[in-house]
């Protein structure tokens, strides 16, 4: 065997390279599998969460709500709404025939969500009515450095001001900044106030 790679040595060259060619392959495929499970663990664990949280807003009457943890509170009370939009034909106009806190903490929860990856992902990912709704929240719940990236943001994003430029570098400073100013931790109190002061509303 051995004499005959040494006059056939292309051979143990092309079988040399088939051996590395199925390792590259099954490490790939390890990789994906454990990706994919990854991913499926975070959609499982999302979803309970997400479940967990509407039940528990369900549960709550004003009193009870007093006592909520702010970031459970605001995901609650967003996520109630989402169950119930999703059950209209037309979203966007289901949305817009909300009262004002509703479409203004339905906004947040998505401007947070998509926000942690970058404040301009909430913009490029979304349009009207949920980017307007969501600046309305911002000048209502963020201080003024913040309100200021939120709506060169959204001015860079929106297709109707046709004075706008959109320049990569600048929406990456904006991102930066934005991020530096732990926007949601400084903001929750506030909003979780804000739905208590209008719980009629959300119930």
């Amino acid at each position: 065997m051995l004499e005959y790679y040494r006059e056939h040595w292309y051979w143990a060259v092309v079988l040399l390279a088939l051996c590395a060619l199925t390792l590259f392959a099954l490490s790939k495929a390890m990789k994906i599998s454990a990706r994919n499970r990854a991913d499926r663990e975070k959609f499982l664990a999302e979803s309970k969460y997400e479940n967990m949280v509407r039940a528990e807003f369900r549960a709550l009457d004003a009193r009870s709500a007093e006592q909520a943890e702010p970031k459970r509170l605001l995901d609650g009370a967003a996520l109630s709404l989402q169950a119930a939009l999703e059950d209209k034909a037309d979203m966007s106009a289901a949305f817009l025939e909300l009262p004002e806190p509703q479409q203004l903490i339905y906004a947040l929860y998505f401007f947070f969500e998509d926000a942690t990856d970058g404040l301009s992902v909430f913009f490029r990912r979304n349009g009207k009515p949920l980017t307007p709704a969501a600046l309305r929240a911002a000048r209502l719940f963020f201080g003024a450095e913040a309100v200021s990236l939120v709506e060169q943001t959204y001015a860079a994003y929106n297709e109707e001001n046709e004075t706008a430029s959109l320049l990569p570098e600048e929406v990456a400073r904006w991102d930066e900044e934005f991020a530096a100013l732990a926007v949601p931790q400084a903001a929750l109190p506030q909003i979780a106030a804000y739905i208590r002061e209008n719980w009629e509303v959300f119930q």
